[in-house]
């Protein structure tokens, strides 16, 4: 069974937009992106490493606020789903900011 990260992708997304850099999608890398490597993760792209994404938006590591924001996965196999879940959800702001 596939888990479906679009809710916690959806809710991280906000907490982007709240927190992050106003200018955090330029930072994005969509080919580089890859939620299972520390170093090419949203996070790492935007803040400079996963652990200072986190404490930037409020959230440590070890605790359930990663994987309810879509910033982890539940098991280390579905990171690919979450990279996907990511991708799906820039591609459809960047259309929506076009408009």
């Amino acid at each position: 069974m596939t888990y479906s990260y679009e809710i916690q992708v959806d809710r991280g997304f906000r907490l982007l937009e709240e927190k992050a850099p106003r200018t955090w999608r330029d930072r994005v890398n969509r080919a580089d992106l890859n939620m299972g490597d520390p170093d090419s993760c949203i996070l790492a792209q935007i803040f400079g490493s996963y652990t200072a994404g986190l404490e930037a938006l409020g959230l440590q590591i070890g605790t359930f606020g990663e994987m309810r924001n879509g910033f982890n996965a539940v098991c280390p196999e579905e990171h690919r789903d979450l990279t996907e879940a990511w991708l799906q959800k820039l591609r459809a702001d960047a259309r929506k900011r076009k408009t």
